[in-house]
């Protein structure tokens, strides 16, 4: 009997073929790491319900503070003055939600919900606060440690699931309906690791381009007991029921599920970042695109009509907001009513009239900006000298509705409007 030639070369001594296996590699059988996390329910604390006292905060004005009560959340030009729901951030965060977020690709928000407690108990303070949800990383504010206002009672008071609280109660805010900016059909998954966003961070833009704030909340309220002043009267608390998905190992993320704290929340030192972050969109995945785009004339002149159309819509709710508390003034009865009532109101009315006239200045400052941005583009020979802040001035003040520019009484306390355009121009 023939035997065939074994892989050895050599014939098995039985005489019985053999055929050996080719190579192969087989999978692992335990894995290394840690599987998704879900259903996970996290809360910290973001912060404090603050009432200034005429040194940290106008005298009165109600806040959001940070937890080591030095900071209040005010309007940033052009931007807006909300607090965003960032965990794993160094300032309305906590340390131990981004140790955990941070080993982790991305995370899905399944409910969310703000909570007011209260820390001053005695009935006798006459105080509430205001907090209202905004969808997606709109309109954030930034620090402040002067006596820069806040938001007035009356712009809080009409937005979307506003809740109100004394300084006594308790308030629960569901947020889960206010989650946007995120993947798939709710828009509450995000990409919390470093990767993509990482380009994005140089450029002191992360809060909107890394696109992991799922929503921003505002603060106002109102006060008149003198013992509050400077005083924190609630404690912020945010709670999330999330899924952790795609583990990363030691890929961990440096900024996970929160804000660069040395490029948001008034933190931004470069003007240039500044005013392309007041011109682009927070809330449009296409504003990412368009970030290393140059500007052009036409994209000056369509920030231009939407600023006036922002203007124009703000200023009439409130002047309909003026026309209903100069109503309730004039039908106020002494016999009926209490003095409170009618020192709240007018509190609210000049409130309402500063609010007014900072929305003017406003408008000039940032008209100002884009007309001057305009110009520069336009490749003209001589300068007109029209470019100057008092032309600028001249020329948006003619553009402007009268009846939308509301010029306080001389009895309430205004900005001086020549010196902010001094500044800008």
């Amino acid at each position: 009997m023939k035997m065939k030639p074994s892989l050895t070369g050599k014939g098995p001594s039985n005489g019985v073929t053999r055929t050996v296996p080719a190579a192969n590699v087989t999978n692992l059988r335990r894995r290394v790491g840690m599987s998704d996390i879900r259903n996970h329910t996290m809360s910290w604390l973001a912060g404090y319900i603050y009432v200034g006292n005429g040194t940290l905060g106008a005298t009165d004005s109600v806040y959001f503070c940070d937890t080591t009560k030095t900071y209040t959340v005010v309007a940033n030009s052009g931007v807006g003055a909300n607090v965003p729901v960032a965990g794993g951030d160094g300032l309305v965060g906590a340390t131990y939600i981004s140790d955990v977020t941070k080993h982790f690709s991305r995370m899905r928000i399944n409910t969310q919900k703000l909570i007011l407690e209260p820390l001053q108990p005695s009935t006798a303070n006459s105080m509430v606060a205001l907090v209202a949800p905004q969808k997606g990383a709109s309109g954030i504010g930034k620090t402040a440690t002067d006596t820069t206002a806040s938001l007035a009672y009356t712009s809080v008071i009409s937005m979307n699931s506003v809740k109100q609280a004394a300084s006594w109660e308790s308030c629960t805010v569901d947020m889960t309906g206010f989650i946007g900016g995120g993947s798939g059909a709710k828009q509450n998954e995000f990409d919390i690791n470093l990767g993509y966003n990482n380009a994005y961070e140089l450029a002191s833009y992360s809060y909107v381009t890394r696109g992991v704030i799922p929503t921003t909340f505002a603060v106002s309220g109102s006060n008149s007991t003198s013992a509050l002043r400077g005083t924190v009267t609630h404690a912020v608390f945010i709670e999330q029921s999330v899924d952790l998905l795609d583990y990363l190992g030691g890929n961990a993320a440096t900024y996970p599920a929160g804000l660069n704290r040395s490029s948001v929340l008034g933190f931004v030192s470069d003007e240039k970042t500044q005013a392309i972050g007041c011109l682009k969109s927070v809330s449009d995945v296409k504003s990412v695109q368009s970030f290393e785009r140059k500007r052009s004339v036409a994209d000056v002149e369509n920030d231009l009509r939407k600023l006036s159309a922002e203007f124009k819509s703000s200023n009439e709710d409130l002047n309909a907001c003026k026309q209903i508390l100069k109503e309730a003034l004039s039908s106020w009865d002494p016999k009926v009513n209490s003095p409170d009532v009618r020192r709240l109101i007018e509190k609210e009315l000049a409130d309402n009239t500063n609010t007014l006239r900072d929305n003017t200045e406003r408008l000039l400052m940032k008209k100002s900006a884009l007309i001057n941005e305009r110009e520069r583009l336009v490749v003209i020979g001589n300068p007109h000298s029209s470019t100057t802040a008092a032309a600028v001035a001249e020329s948006v003040l003619s553009e402007v509705d009268e009846k939308y520019i509301v010029i306080p009484s001389p009895s309430v306390a205004k900005p001086s409007l020549a010196r902010t355009l001094t500044k800008s121009g």
